[in-house]
């Protein structure tokens, strides 16, 4: 652990417990550990900012150094006992891996792009668009969404294949007490399983998920081990339905509010324009408005908040290590709400700074009318014109600040204080088994987590 990491790890809140028991009173009952988490997510926030906006600058190539970087203060912020992990990847091999992985998926894309090519043609013979009665393909957005129908299925096999390969490595470079953990090489096999998962899931619009869910953890900590002594992950296929179901039922609320609230406006605001009928109900409207928006916001949050603490709770109550119970978590939903809903309220400010902005760059630049040019702003049209093209360019840097600032700011006020809480929330029985393992050997990864890098979509800590 370098010296940076000790100090982090040294200054996290000690255990209430340390379980390590010598005497016979204390032989009697279970040893325990308390997990702690002694980062700031104000520090987190800022090291966001910082490391992106130095990857911005170097056209993306810090980007493997950053998250390593933000992995090292995150890993060594949670401590059992007093230790903090560690976490000993470097983005000099998830840059190489990244290298390595971008030449695999671009032989494995072309191959693949020829054959949907080869295939299509054969099925649809002569297709031409502009005819209108060749075939059902020529309903308008059919032949859009075959196109992007078979990019995601050829892509999904991948992401599956990196998804795996990226918690190995993580794993793999993860310490505690000294122990590495591990993760068997099975991506070929979790590949086939997520792929067709994640299509039941896609074809049941969802409501396959926590099924989904439940069988894919049980894959990767059913290969999951510290040192030489194994996790195993039990609990049956509706483990995960409960805590999955407020989310179902929210976000069924937030789709119907969400449509009647754009009939709603579209009434009032229509092509008649029937402002009369605004003036004359105007009081009514606004609290009817205030009320959509408020449980556009606090729905969606909730299912989200729901599953993410109770699906938590109820894996780690049915996770074994060395065949015996290794953990009891008590999280509840309140506080991952709460965390949530603050997170939600900053990118909040964040889009409202970002559209002030965009309107006071719109009044410098002399447009009169704002809302007419606000796209054009944004989409650069407005650059074909010479004296708009310094807008252009400010608004496209405001909108790129946009993005880094809802991203970090979501990470360090909605996944670092959740993450916190559920260690706090969470007590890890058999000390013993712990301190009796014994280490392993080091797995090489070569290809790192490149692949996640390749398909971007592993970013996270």
């Amino acid at each position: 652990m370098t010296a940076e990491n000790t100090s982090v790890a040294q200054g996290g809140l000690a255990a209430k417990d340390v379980g390590f028991a010598t005497n016979d009173a204390a032989a009697e009952r279970p040893a325990t550990l308390e997990l702690e988490f002694s980062g700031n997510r104000l520090r987190v926030f800022w090291l966001l900012i910082w490391t992106a906006v130095v990857t911005v600058a170097t056209l993306g190539i810090y980007r493997f150094w950053a998250r390593s970087r933000v992995r090292r203060y995150i890993w060594s912020s949670a401590s059992a006992g007093g230790q903090g992990l560690e976490y000993n990847g470097t983005g000099l091999e998830k840059f190489m891996g990244f290298s390595i992985a971008v030449v695999i998926l671009a032989v494995y894309l072309a191959i693949a792009q020829i054959l949907v090519t080869f295939v299509g043609f054969s099925l649809l013979g002569q297709f031409d668009p502009a005819q209108s009665d060749t075939s059902v393909v020529n309903e308008p957005g059919v032949f859009d969404l075959m196109i992007w129908g078979s990019t995601f299925l050829l892509l999904l096999p991948a992401i599956t294949f990196a998804q795996y390969r990226a918690a190995r490595y993580t794993a793999a470079r993860t310490r505690w007490r000294g122990i590495r953990f591990a993760m068997d090489a099975a991506a070929k096999s979790y590949m086939w399983r997520a792929s067709l998962l994640w299509l039941l899931t896609i074809l049941t619009l969802g409501l396959f998920y926590p099924i989904q869910k439940i069988w894919l953890e049980k894959f990767r900590i059913n290969r999951l081990s510290f040192g030489q002594s194994r996790f195993e992950q039990t609990g049956r296929w509706h483990l995960l339905i409960r805590p999955f179901l407020p989310m179902v039922i929210c976000m069924v609320m937030f789709f119907s509010l969400f449509v009647t609230a754009i009939n709603t406006i579209a009434e009032y605001f229509g092509p008649s324009l029937f402002l009369e009928g605004l003036e004359e109900n105007s009081n009514q409207f606004a609290a009817y408005m205030g009320l959509t928006f408020l449980a556009l916001c606090f729905l969606p949050l909730f299912g989200m908040a729901h599953a993410r603490a109770h699906g938590f709770r109820r894996l780690v109550n049915a996770r074994l290590f060395n065949g015996a119970e290794i953990a009891v978590c008590t999280a509840r939903v309140w506080r991952v709400f709460g965390y949530y809903l603050a997170a939600t309220m900053v990118c909040a400010v964040v889009i409202v700074a970002f559209l002030a902005g965009i309107a006071i760059l719109a009044e410098v630049a002399g447009f009169e009318d704002i809302g007419e040019r606000f796209f054009e702003i944004v989409g650069g049209e407005g650059a074909r014109e010479v004296t708009s093209r310094w807008v252009f360019f400010a608004a496209s840097l405001l909108y790129l600040l946009m993005l880094l600032l809802i991203s970090a700011a979501w990470t360090a006020f909605a996944q670092v204080p959740t993450l916190a809480y559920l260690l706090r929330s969470t007590k890890v029985l058999q000390v013993t088994n712990l301190a009796d393992t014994q280490q392993r050997t080091g797995d090489q990864i070569v290809d790192a987590d490149g692949m996640a890098d390749a398909l971007d979509f592993g970013g996270g800590f």
